[in-house]
């Protein structure tokens, strides 16, 4: 009991320290923490609210993970106030994560005992990455509490398996499913542990209550879009072949991914341009990642047992960094992308610490751990009290900062304009009733992503009665590499530029047909 109080200490510290940050000015929290893809989900949950479906500007779309837009939604009935419904998100992920905290210190504590738990705990509750996927808005920090919380209660199933545990496991890991569709692996993977263990009453019970939480909408999105994954995944897929296109290579996207892993502990921007720079460098991390990381499996993590589950957990936090790395490389979003990864280094870190058998190994374990727990500390408490005039993330970095700028961008619209965009969340999000928005990179639009696909999206935008273009130079550029030239607008001209965001800017253009 002792170890659980200083744990949920722990958590209730890491969560006032998010809390405090989700309710500071809005501009600021903007600026340092929410990305453009936050101001898509509220969009989607203030259409359900008005019952017009999961829709953008009347255009209906499976682009989102649906469940933070199901608990945003009644936000919409209380007010129809835009902020009040970021903040809420802002606050959801704050307490979503100090549950993150918890978990996470329970799961290293049964595998590691005490020291590995508060280790564990500390980490996150202080880790940058932890902090700035909570305060982004999105559903990162949510779908990851379920996720560990999964594991835990599959913990407690493996040590006494009774139907109520068993349904308990299918609600969580049908909400995971619902919270990011990724959670697939780990939800996989717990089926294949049980499996294995001929716990077939276990499988049903908790296969069917998973199947009746998530039924509902993977059969209207089938019906509706012809899949239950979002349609974004494609549209973010098209994108990244871009950026392969122009520069992008595989080194190059795996030096990115172990480089923001490591974000666990501090700033890592120079260590992750590093990697992207060198591809030797990235090779030799690699490396050195699979032999630790073979290492520490072998002779931590259990096959069987009351924890086995944890190993489920660490297995879908390396294929979420195979797929990603590999497959979806989109690496200005790795930071959220990889959040069950960086949960599981945690977890690695700290019991490996725990378990350093010599005095001398110990002591020197400990100081490393100590040094990493004050570099996270040193970069994170500054967001209590830094008040940036622009996102400090740049490029792929993941900027932020989207707010300011499509508020900007909407006051140098004229009345009854149609403009297009393709990083157009806050633009819908904010856009008066007046202003229509139309998404050009086919995230929360399928047509747009077709057209992009066959080289037609100036013609697509022209058949929208797009009258304005708003967005980075670079995607500028990508709209007119993702059109014919006989379909591009016969004027464009430069009306104004927003704010900067980093090396960016929105820069808003009026098109001539």
């Amino acid at each position: 009991m002792s170890e659980r109080r200083g744990l949920l200490a722990i958590a209730g510290a890491g969560g006032l320290l998010r809390l405090w940050l989700a309710l500071r000015n809005l501009d600021v929290v903007d600026r340092l923490f929410v990305p453009d893809d936050t101001y898509y989900t509220l969009s989607i949950a203030r259409s359900l609210a008005d019952g017009v479906g999961p829709s953008i500007n009347g255009q209906l779309t499976s682009g989102f993970q649906p469940l933070l837009a199901f608990i945003a939604a009644p936000v919409f009935a209380i007010t129809s106030n835009p902020d009040a419904a970021l903040r809420f998100v802002l606050i959801l992920g704050a307490i979503s994560d100090a549950f993150c905290i918890f978990a996470l210190g329970d799961l290293a504590r049964r595998l590691g005992g005490r020291h590995a738990g508060v280790l564990a705990a500390a980490l996150w509750a202080l880790s940058p990455a932890a902090v700035s996927n909570a305060l982004g808005g999105l559903e990162t920090s949510l779908a990851l509490a379920l996720e560990l919380w999964l594991v835990v209660c599959w913990c407690e199933l493996r040590s006494h398996s009774t139907r109520k545990r068993a349904a308990l496991c299918g609600l969580l890991a049908g909400l995971a499913l619902l919270a990011r569709v990724d959670a697939v692996f780990l939800v996989a993977g717990l089926g294949v542990s049980e499996l294995l263990r001929r716990s077939f009453k276990t499988i049903v019970v908790a296969a069917g209550v998973a199947a009746l939480v998530v039924a509902p909408w993977w059969l209207y999105s089938w019906v509706q879009f012809g899949s239950v994954i979002p349609e974004s995944g494609g549209a973010v897929r098209e994108i990244v072949r871009m950026h392969q296109s122009l520069y992008l290579k595989p080194p190059m996207q795996i030096g990115w991914a172990l480089g923001s892993l490591l974000g666990v502990f501090g700033d890592t921007t120079r260590l992750k341009q590093a990697l992207f720079d060198n591809a030797g460098a990235t090779w030799a991390a690699l490396i050195g990642a699979v032999v630790l990381g073979a290492s520490f499996a072998k002779r931590w993590l259990p096959l069987n047992g009351p924890t086995a589950p944890i190993t489920a957990f660490a297995a879908h936090g390396v294929l979420l960094l195979g797929f990603y790395a590999l497959f979806l490389p989109a690496i200005w979003f790795f930071p959220r992308y990889l959040a069950a990864t960086e949960a599981g280094l945690v977890l690695a870190v700290a019991v490996f610490v725990s378990r350093l058998r010599t005095k001398t190994q110990s002591r020197v374990g400990y100081a490393a751990f100590a040094c990493g727990l004050a570099y996270a500390a040193a970069t994170t408490l500054p967001w209590l009290f830094l008040t940036p005039e622009q996102t400090p993330s740049k490029g792929l970095h993941g900027a932020k900062g989207y707010r300011e700028a499509a508020r900007e961008v909407l006051e140098l619209l004229p009345e009854g304009a149609t403009v297009g965009a393709l990083q157009s969340g806050a633009l819908s999000y904010y856009a008066p009733g007046d202003v229509r928005v139309i998404n050009l990179d086919g995230v929360v639009d399928a047509e747009a992503l077709d057209a992009g696909k066959a080289h037609q999206l100036s013609g697509y935008a022209k058949r929208r009665g797009v009258t304005h273009f708003a967005d980075w130079k670079f995607n500028f550029e990508a709209f007119v590499r993702l059109s014919r030239p006989e379909e591009l607008p016969q004027n464009v001209r430069f009306v104004d530029a927003a704010s900067p965001q980093g090396d960016d800017r929105f820069f808003v253009y009026a098109l001539e047909w």
